[in-house]
């Protein structure tokens, strides 16, 4: 029986966490880096990528859609603007695409909230 090596399992799994959220990086206008390493990554989340002006209250939108979806991720930052993204070492890389899906997703509603007008309403989302 082959004993698990964990950092090794970490190490792949990280890379392929930070290939996924680089890409959420490049198709959002509200995701101005990606930081971490291994399974300790972070997103930080920014009113737009010219300015990079840190939103925590963006964040905070984006962790509550999570939070609805499943998904517990916290923020931190000394503006409060990163999505602290650390899974379990034991994640599969199904489980790692499913979390890369999940934030891809809320980060994508966020972005359409963030450019409605006053005075509309927004539609409700729910999780399936």
């Amino acid at each position: 029986m082959r004993k698990p090596r964990l950092w090794e399992h970490a190490a792949e799994i990280g890379r392929h966490i930070r290939a996924r959220l680089e890409d959420i990086c490049k198709s959002s206008k509200i995701v101005g880096t990606v930081h971490g390493l291994g399974l300790m990554l972070g997103l930080e989340i920014v009113e737009d990528k010219k300015s990079k002006t840190p939103s925590s209250r963006i964040t905070r939108i984006i962790t509550k859609k999570l939070d609805e979806k499943g998904v517990l991720i916290n923020s931190s930052g000394h503006g409060g603007n990163i999505l602290a993204v650390a899974p379990p070492i034991i994640i599969t890389k199904d489980e790692a695409d499913h979390l890369c899906d999940l934030l891809a997703e809320a980060i994508r509603e966020t972005g359409t909230i963030k450019g409605l007008k006053r005075g509309m309403k927004r539609k409700r989302v729910r999780a399936a």
